[in-house]
């Protein structure tokens, strides 16, 4: 296990950390991109902004407050939200690698930050299921594909599939003759961005489980969440599960703990790799 732990608390709460996720995701590439890679990076940043901003406000959120001016600048008019995801999820090790026609499982998918973070990344050759319990974020994911189409990107919209379910019932769901979700070893990626801090302690390791059941040989489940100080972290809390009632057989499990200065304060994070080798 590879670890660099933080002591020092961050201050701002779930829909800060949300905002500052976000936030990460602008860095990096883009320096050496084709124009047209840029010019479609930039369309995916401002459909999910613009979408993102009407979700906000929809709920009675202020949107002024949760994209500050100068990071929504820098985020959705020049920046690439794949860069940093690639930089501080993607690329930690162990590495996922992504294949043409593979396909992916975000769990807690929200408004399908993730699933247009990979499509920024690796272009419309993959198959993502976007899972969430959430209507109204599913309902923002479908109008962020409409919005895709009429941006003539049709080949991004239709390479994701909003799923309602919840991730604690991963199995039933997957068990449904294919309808929901694909059966197991079928995903080569599960990734689970800021979701499991919202799944009680006593959950966590049934939903790895299945989840794990789900990876194709080769494949791997990232979770990347924040750590709050001395409150709750759910990687570290999964780790230590893991130790207890035994690691899955055919699996490699890394934790990974990075300090990240972001919007502000110092945001101590955790990585959670696990790869199926049989």
């Amino acid at each position: 296990m590879n670890t660099s732990v933080n002591t020092r608390p961050f201050a701002g709460g779930v829909f800060a950390f949300r905002r500052i996720a976000v936030d990460l995701l602008a860095d990096a590439i883009g320096r050496a991109t084709p124009r047209d890679k840029v010019d479609i990076r930039m369309t995916l940043n401002g459909i999910y902004q613009q979408r993102s901003v009407d979700f906000l406000e929809s709920i009675g959120v202020d949107s002024g407050e949760m994209y500050p001016k100068l990071g929504r600048d820098r985020l959705f008019m020049g920046g690439h939200f794949s860069g940093a995801f690639s930089a501080h999820v993607m690329d930690g090790e162990p590495r996922p690698q992504l294949y043409p026609g593979a396909q992916v499982l975000d769990l807690g998918g929200g408004m399908g930050l993730v699933a247009l973070a990979l499509l920024a990344m690796v272009g419309p050759v993959i198959h993502i299921h976007s899972l969430d319990n959430n209507h109204a974020l599913r309902h923002y994911l479908r109008l962020i594909q409409k919005d895709l189409q009429a941006n003539n990107l049709a080949a991004y919209a239709d390479c994701i599939r909003p799923v309602a379910g919840s991730i604690t019932q991963l199995e039933a769901l997957s068990q449904a003759n294919g309808t929901v979700l694909s059966g197991p070893r079928s995903y080569f990626l599960i990734t689970a961005l800021d979701t499991l801090k919202f799944v009680e302690p006593e959950k966590i390791h049934g939903i790895l489980k299945q989840a794990f059941e789900l990876l194709a040989p080769g494949g791997m489940l990232l979770a990347y969440d924040c750590s709050y100080g001395d409150e709750f972290d759910p990687l570290d809390q999964a780790y230590a599960t893991l130790q207890a009632q035994g690691f899955f057989t055919g699996a490699e499990i890394t934790l990974q703990s990075e300090s990240l200065i972001a919007g502000g304060g110092v945001l101590p994070t955790r990585r959670l790799a696990i790869r199926r080798t049989l």
